[in-house]
């Protein structure tokens, strides 16, 4: 039996090989080949090449580019090609597997319904958070994210399985409508991500932070974390924070530091590929600062846990499920993530019991771990595909 799996990701045609950073074809298209004899990834694909990225497209792994679009605008204008070529996939013995939220698995969800053909979802994040007042800036955001929620209720209603990158955060607000129900990452840690012992810190009087995510859109609310920077420059408090990733908002965000008049104690790197390098952004912080406004399970999250980091982040998504109730902030509160900062740079004994927590929590996220879990939902859906 063949899988398919349909999503909005980003792929960027690398000299005619679709390329991914994150959803190439060892981290993300070959999980599914332990249970499947071929796979098949639908996104969108952009005409420009990612010199970081690399090829989703494998042994027994293929590729459907979807015409790369970004916004209502595009994608309406773009939209005739795109249904033409959702009618057209082939699902003949096939597993059908809905990465959610989006706009094109909604879109083929309804081809599904209309072609009587069953699937099964994977929900990777919250609309109602990605769509949310300050992650993104949109006349009409409010009737999107209340249109995305409900869509994402509905598959998860319908789907045979659904499988969630939380373990109840989500399920909370996307209810199953099926028996068959997990939950897994979406990230796949090798045993070198783990260190083997947890940090030992002395008082700070300056701080080394980082964050790690993607500037597509302000999900991972950077603009807060320099406001925040601004409030401790005030407070005669010294801190440092590096940047890691790129997207349309990064000249934004780098205007922003100017105007706060932090641009010498923040740092954009761009966007790292290479999982060995991005090693030593955690390994040269101190504390990892993710104050996101959206989030399933936060990736770099677990990252930063395995490396020993403590963790300050937002109460959204799965976060709950990784930190203490104590290192979580509301979202755009830039006052209470300085004082955060500030109280965990005053106490180095709070942050080695973070710290020693955080990597005692990572364990649990391993990758022959999760993998387990995975294989598991992807047998159980294949059997249900051939009892349909």
């Amino acid at each position: 039996m063949k899988a398919l799996v349909v999503f909005d990701g980003r792929f960027y045609d690398n000299h005619g090989i679709p390329s991914s950073y994150h959803l190439n074809y060892e981290l993300f298209a070959k999980r599914y080949l332990n249970e499947f004899d071929t796979v098949t990834i639908v996104g969108r694909l952009f005409n420009h090449p990612d010199d970081g990225a690399q090829s989703v497209i494998g042994k027994n792994a293929s590729f459907v580019g979807v015409p790369g679009y970004v916004g209502p605008k595009s994608f309406l204008f773009k939209m005739p090609i795109i249904l033409k070529l959702l009618w057209s996939i082939d699902l003949h013995d096939t597993a059908v597997f809905l990465r959610t939220p989006g706009t094109i698995p909604f879109i083929f969800s309804i081809i599904l319904l209309l072609k009587r053909k069953i699937f099964a979802v994977e929900v990777v994040a919250d609309p109602h958070d990605q769509l949310s007042k300050g992650a993104v800036k949109h006349p009409i955001r409010i009737f999107f994210q209340k249109l995305y929620s409900s869509f994402l209720k509905w598959q998860c209603k319908r789907a045979i399985g659904a499988a969630y990158v939380t373990k109840s955060a989500l399920q909370k607000r996307y209810p199953p409508g099926s028996d068959l129900t997990t939950n897994y990452t979406s990230l796949n840690l090798g045993n070198e991500w783990f260190v083997e012992k947890s940090r030992v810190y002395d008082k700070l009087t300056s701080v080394h932070l980082l964050n790690i995510g993607m500037m597509v859109q302000l999900y991972k609310a950077q603009d807060v974390i320099l406001e925040m920077v601004s409030i401790l420059k005030k407070r005669n408090f010294l801190c440092f924070v590096t940047f890691v990733g790129d997207g349309e908002y990064k000249e934004f965000l780098e205007k922003l530091a100017v105007d706060l008049d932090v641009s010498d104690q923040v740092k954009f790197v761009g966007k790292i590929s290479d999982r060995t390098s991005i090693r030593k952004y955690y390994d040269e912080a101190e504390i990892f600062l993710l104050p996101s406004r959206q989030e399933g399970l936060p990736r770099v999250m677990i990252e930063a846990m395995s490396r020993a980091l403590p963790c300050v982040g937002t109460n959204v998504g799965g976060v709950s499920e990784l930190l203490d109730s104590n290192f979580i902030v509301e979202v755009d509160n830039a006052e209470a993530l300085a004082s955060k900062v500030e109280y965990l740079c005053s106490n180095p004994e709070v942050m080695e019991l973070q710290s020693k927590k955080n990597l005692i929590t990572s364990q649990d996220y391993k990758g022959e771990i999760v993998q387990k879990r995975r294989e598991a939902f992807y047998k159980a859906v294949r059997e249900r595909n051939h009892e349909a």
